[in-house]
């Protein structure tokens, strides 16, 4: 959180010392805002009410380790860019910015926050995850897992999109993991189904598989049966083979039913990878789909190559 309240005296004139202290504090309006390129030694900066040619011109002239910025009217922070010495970076109530500066010019920074960018969607949430991946699967979080944790999983809900990242920095931190989280990664599990959100639903799954989650046949039945997607299914079924719930009767009505929804379908609809995966792996009644196999020479091939597209 933006720690308000915290800075300094605000100056008003740059004019008014010859010597800058370590830590100061400015606004869009103070005065003579050019002599900061005559003023070394700041580490700290604070910044309130600046527009974009006030940003820019700070920006230019100063280097400091740890930037403090509330109150932005900024579209264009590839200003930002700059400061490839910062460590620290919080800025705080942008109304403008649609798009974020390459973070990987920050080749120093060791925290970073964001705060009421209203105009940021999660595709640029996206963005910073990217240049950040490489950089969070290198450092050791063991310290501060605990604090990590609640925003794991506050951004796989407002941020799905960036689900494969979060994932794997979870994996890379195994044993850390709480049952807190494992709880609230079943239930992203439920609200991405529910949401149509396949993508995120299948990499949710795929992760809780990892880390040896285990799920009840109740569990599972009710997975299958809400799912609108067939890669999803398809993981659930395997999962329920590997574990020997297929004998489950709840799960075997389930997948009954759902082998007479599929024998009204053919290898050139939409449902093609269930069909196909589910005769590969015979699965419960998997001979009743032989027919639809074999009206496909190109599946019949695939078949006898003992391909599959899901392991």
């Amino acid at each position: 959180m933006f720690p308000i309240g915290e800075q300094p005296e605000f100056i008003k004139d740059l004019n008014q010392f010859e010597e800058v202290p370590r830590e100061i504090a400015i606004q869009g309006k103070t005065k003579n805002l050019e002599r900061l390129k005559d003023l070394s030694g700041i580490e700290k900066l604070w910044l309130f009410s600046v527009n974009q040619e006030e940003f820019d011109l700070i920006l230019r002239s100063v280097r400091p380790k740890t930037l403090y910025v509330y109150e932005m009217r900024v579209e264009d922070l590839s200003s930002l860019e700059l400061l490839s010495g910062t460590e620290t970076l919080y800025l705080c109530w942008n109304t403008k910015a649609t798009k974020l500066w390459d973070l990987t010019k920050n080749i120093n920074l060791k925290t970073l926050s964001l705060e009421d960018f209203k105009r940021l969607n999660s595709w640029t949430l996206y963005s910073i995850a990217k240049p950040l991946k490489s950089y969070l699967e290198k450092q050791d979080l063991s310290s501060v897992w605990t604090e990590i944790e609640p925003f794991l999983i506050g951004h796989l809900l407002i941020a799905p999109s960036l689900a494969q990242f979060i994932i794997k920095l979870i994996i890379n931190h195994k044993s850390l993991v709480s049952e807190n989280l494992l709880e609230e990664l079943k239930i992203n599990l439920h609200v991405s189904i529910e949401d149509g959100l396949d993508n995120e639903a299948q990499w949710i799954f795929w992760i809780l598989s990892i880390l040896e989650v285990k799920f009840s046949a109740l569990e599972i039945n009710d997975l299958i049966k809400k799912s609108q997607d067939d890669l999803l299914i398809i993981m659930l079924i395997s999962y329920t083979y590997s574990l020997n719930k297929s004998t489950s009767k709840r799960i075997r009505t389930t997948l009954e039913s759902l082998l007479d929804d599929l024998t009204h379908y053919n290898l050139r609809s939409e449902r093609w990878l269930l069909l196909y995966e589910w005769y590969f792996n015979k699965w419960c009644g998997y001979k009743r789909l032989e027919n639809i196999i074999n009206d496909n020479d190109f599946f019949k091939v695939l078949i006898k190559k003992k391909v599959n597209f899901f392991t």
